[in-house]
């Protein structure tokens, strides 16, 4: 039933780049952990400094790396930067990935914060940008990114995916709700339904049925590939 490994484990080697970006100055404050060096203004020292753990974590940089972090208003932005020189070479498996990575610094980080996240290039040239969208509940290393729902639902959506797939396997999962409809949505590493097997089958349509009863409502298990493309959808 597993799809494979969180989605940034696939592109995150391939697509970010450590790197200085240009633009950073001495006027700013700045701090580093271990390889991330967050330069930052009109943000608390400690916001910036659980940022760059945080990212530091988050993408395992083996060499010195900026990150720019400033706020305006109530909404901190975070620039990161990467190894593309123009949009078009994003692909839209990272995109759907900083989606939601944006909802967890705001989490996580931030406590709930607005947060825009931006990518851009080695010369602070923006590339995309994303803001948080989903409220965001975990067990083990099972994300679920929330909206329309309250968080007792969503925590027990965590529970019951965490049961199923053990607490040291990633899995991020969508999660919303629509004319009484809960929608449950899991990014798996397949790209269409040809791939799904027997099994697979099965696992997913016992997973929809089970959640009526996790939830106590109708349910709609929908599988997407790393790319947001619904790839088979089961009823419970």
């Amino acid at each position: 039933m597993k799809g494979g490994d969180k989605m940034k484990k696939l592109i995150l080697l391939m697509l970010l780049l450590p790197i200085s970006l240009i633009g950073c100055t001495d006027e700013e404050s700045s701090v580093t952990v271990g390889h991330t060096t967050v330069y930052y203004t009109n943000v608390p020292d400690a916001k910036a400094e659980v940022l760059a753990g945080y990212l530091q974590e988050e993408f395992g940089f083996t060499s010195d790396t900026d990150i720019l972090l400033s706020m305006s208003g109530n909404e901190y932005e975070v620039r990161i930067p990467s190894s593309y020189s123009s949009p078009s070479e994003v692909e839209e498996s990272f995109k759907v990935y900083f989606a939601l990575l944006a909802s967890r610094v705001s989490e996580e980080v931030f406590f709930g914060s607005p947060v825009k996240l931006v990518l851009v290039t080695h010369q602070n040239d923006e590339l995309f940008a994303v803001k948080n969208q989903y409220s965001f509940e975990k067990a083990g290393r099972v994300f679920v990114y929330f909206k329309g729902v309250d968080r007792e639902q969503a925590f027990n959506l965590a529970n019951y995916l965490e049961s199923l797939v053990g607490e040291n396997y990633d899995w991020d999962v969508i999660f919303e709700q629509s004319e009484g409809v809960y929608h449950v949505v899991p990014f798996v590493g397949i790209n269409d339904a040809s791939e799904l097997t027997p099994e697979m089958e099965n696992s997913y349509q016992s997973m929809a049925t089970e959640l009526e009863d996790v939830l106590g409502g109708d349910v709609v298990v929908h599988l997407v590939n790393f790319e947001g493309y619904e790839v088979a959808a089961f009823e419970g």
